[in-house]
């Protein structure tokens, strides 16, 4: 049967990365994508897919202690699947920068009660 999904559970997920994200850990991150999950990261020239790739590229990320806030969302949603498109910006707490950028995540349902993250796409917004 189609598995449907609640704005509130979408926003969960999220929450979920980001908690994953101030683990420290970049091997919790990568388990919230899906095997076959395509990251296209802001800092990076080159697609990351699979599990070991998501990890290698969060490795120097979670150093930095990183901590993300939504600051405008829109949220949609089908049959086994669900979409976050919007802003979101990024506070490091190694040197307390932030850093505004475009997001969307992808979820797919892939198991009994279980939501990963199949495509997430993050890029820094235009200089104004």
């Amino acid at each position: 049967a189609p598995e449907e999904i609640t704005p509130r559970r979408v926003r969960d997920l999220f929450h979920d990365w980001n908690a994953a994200l101030g683990s420290g850990c970049s091997a919790t991150v990568a388990k919230t994508y899906a095997d076959d999950a395509v990251l296209i990261p802001t800092s990076s020239n080159l697609l990351k897919t699979g599990f070991a790739s998501i990890r290698e590229y969060f490795d120097s990320v979670v150093k930095r202690n990183p901590s993300v806030t939504i600051v405008d969302e829109t949220i949609t949603s089908g049959d086994n699947w669900a979409m976050n498109v919007g802003i979101y910006e990024w506070t490091f707490g190694d040197d307390g920068s932030q850093k505004k950028a475009r997001y969307t995540f992808v979820y797919v349902h892939t198991g009994e009660n279980e939501w990963k993250i199949r495509h997430h796409h993050s890029s820094a917004l235009p200089e104004g």
